[in-house]
């Protein structure tokens, strides 16, 4: 008990135990660990059967196999546009307002989604 009050009501956090021995990450459970490590083998145990896209989790593929079913729950209330999840929806509802967000921190260029500003910055 008064380990559980330390960490969750005085905001003391247990030691990181589990690093990544890529990149020197620590985290305080093995399965968190498990999941990063898969970043840097690779691995992504979760395939579509009909496509064969592979995920790191069973979420992602939940999600993607939305795309085969034709469901997409999200709808534009301006343009009508559907979308399998509510945070495309989101991004697509900035083009519409002109909302730019994401900003690039040497040139000022606002961008509606954040992968959009990663894009601009690789160039």
């Amino acid at each position: 008990m008064k380990k559980h009050v330390k960490q969750i009501h005085e905001g003391v956090k247990p030691k990181d135990r589990f690093s990544c021995e890529f990149c020197g990450q620590s985290f305080t459970h093995s399965c968190k660990l498990k999941l990063h490590l898969m970043k840097h083998t690779g691995e992504r145990p979760f395939t579509c059967k009909i496509c064969n896209s592979t995920y790191r989790e069973k979420h992602q593929l939940t999600s993607h196999m939305k795309v085969h079913s034709g469901d997409e729950p999200f709808k534009c209330p301006i343009c009508g546009r559907r979308f399998l999840q509510k945070s495309y929806m989101e991004g697509h509802m900035r083009k519409h307002s002109g909302e730019k967000p994401f900003k690039c921190t040497v040139c000022e260029a606002g961008f509606t989604q954040k992968g959009y500003l990663r894009d601009h910055i690789k160039v």
